[in-house]
């Protein structure tokens, strides 16, 4: 299982490798400014819990 951790998450090209890397079961350590963003595309993703948010 990969673990992948990803500056910018919360748009743009942050956000769609984010989606990409979690459809294919990464683990995904998510940063970005905006914190409420980041928790809407947690949300979003496939196994949402075992994704940490950081902002």
């Amino acid at each position: 299982m990969q673990r992948i951790f990803i500056t910018g998450a919360s748009s743009g090209l942050g956000m769609t490798l984010a989606q990409a890397y979690a459809r294919e079961g990464a683990i995904l350590g998510l940063v970005a400014r905006r914190e409420n963003l980041l928790q809407q595309l947690r949300a979003t993703l496939p196994n949402a819990e075992q994704h940490h948010i950081y902002a």
